[in-house]
């Protein structure tokens, strides 16, 4: 689900394991688990190491969150407004050329 046009962040705080609480401008507020992205595969996995996970960035002027200095792992708001869990996609997709 989309936020808002002009929806940002206002805070995040993280709560425990691999969830985070994040307040919108707009007063809503979602907590989302990312453990299952995390584990998806390999990229990923050194976010496991809590110290690293907790070290999570935001763009403030669009929303996006973000780890690591390459942003190793980000998501745009879209992707975490009003979900619970961030999940892999697991749909494959045909390319034509």
């Amino acid at each position: 689900m989309k936020p808002p046009k002009g929806t940002t962040i206002a805070e995040v705080k993280y709560l425990n394991d691999y969830k985070y609480l994040f307040t919108f401008s707009n007063g809503k507020e979602s907590v989302v688990d990312f453990k299952q992205i995390i584990t998806h595969g390999t990229a990923l996995l050194g976010y496991l190491d809590k110290a690293k996970f907790k070290k999570v960035n935001v763009d403030k002027n669009t929303g996006d969150i973000y780890w690591g200095k390459d942003w190793d792992m980000c998501f745009h708001i879209e992707q975490y407004y009003n979900e619970t869990v961030i999940e892999p996609i697991t749909t494959k997709h045909k390319y034509s050329s």
